[in-house]
């Protein structure tokens, strides 16, 4: 909505469902930051609408409807499941994605392994190399270097070891441009080292991949 109309197409929706009287409507996403400015104050939804938040399907529950459709489809895949969800989680649309790709590649030899689901991963990373590109091109410098702190997941991002290791100007110049990267749907908040987790498991790879070995860093398959 936001990319295609803008503030006129909010108000427009909002204009339509105020005068429908039997019609219900979800509004569903996997950007949250996206939902909550959608529902901040002065914008269109505020007040309009209830925030419901789903978290990921459960993980055991997945992991075994991946193995079941595999194996029924014709690859033998016990416990493939569980490695492509802990590989590409939390997000079901990444997962879904790794999993086909994992099929596809595994459809001739009729089984797949964890060393399958790793390829899978890569081989996702490298259909989309031109989007990630893009994507990265489109960032200043100073948030190339958060994101490749993100990334190598070694250190704290506002400790002077990532400041000196990837160039960052200060600690809270790191921390707000991290802020900035949240807003723009690039990182979420996480529990990890660097404090801040990439929302696309596959643009991680690929800084990680792509723009580490200026730093010395593996690039190797996670």
């Amino acid at each position: 909505i936001r990319k295609f109309g803008g503030d006129a197409a909010e108000w427009h929706l909002r204009g339509i469902i105020q005068h429908h009287q039997n019609v219900s409507y979800v509004l569903a996403g996997s950007q949250a930051h996206i939902i909550e400015r959608m529902l901040d104050k002065g914008r269109a939804f505020y007040g309009l609408a209830d925030q419901l938040q789903f978290g990921p399907i459960d993980e055991a529950h997945l992991s075994a409807w991946i193995d079941g459709r595999m194996t029924k489809a014709g690859v033998r895949a016990k416990g493939v499941g569980a490695a492509i969800v802990a590989k590409a989680g939390p997000r079901t649309r990444d997962i879904v994605q790794v999993a086909r790709q994992c099929f596809d590649n595994c459809t001739t030899a009729g089984h797949a392994s964890e060393a399958d689901v790793t390829q899978a991963f890569e081989d996702v990373v490298s259909e989309q190399e031109a989007l990630l590109q893009s994507m990265w091109n489109g960032l200043t410098g100073p948030q190339q270097n958060v994101l490749r702190a993100v990334a190598s997941n070694l250190y704290g991002l506002t400790t002077s070891a990532s400041i000196k290791r990837f160039g960052l100007p200060s600690s809270g110049g790191a921390t707000n441009t991290a802020s900035a990267m949240i807003e723009a749907g690039y990182l979420v908040k996480s529990s990890g080292n660097a404090g801040y987790s990439y929302e696309n498991p596959f643009f991680c790879r690929w800084v990680e991949r792509e723009t580490m070995g200026d730093l010395g860093a593996s690039v190797s398959p996670a």
